[in-house]
């Protein structure tokens, strides 16, 4: 548990940063996509434990989130 608070906390950090220049999310999507991140992070590793390649969620994960972040959605 603690080690996925101090995650979320640095997610959340970094995301507001981001967000600092163009302001394109609320504190409510911060929040949301925060815990998204987190929890797909986890289960990014879970899958990593029971496969070899897991790049193609990454890669997709990661394109949602810089288009999200950006105000695509």
């Amino acid at each position: 548990e603690e080690h996925f608070e101090r995650q979320k906390t640095g997610f959340r950090a970094a995301i507001t940063n981001e967000n600092r220049a163009d302001k394109n999310l609320s504190k409510k999507e911060v929040d949301a996509l925060t815990n998204f991140i987190t929890i797909s992070v986890h289960g990014l590793a879970a899958r990593f434990r029971t496969a070899k390649d897991a790049r193609s969620f990454a890669r997709s994960l990661m394109e949602m989130v810089r288009a999200r972040i950006r105000g695509a959605y």
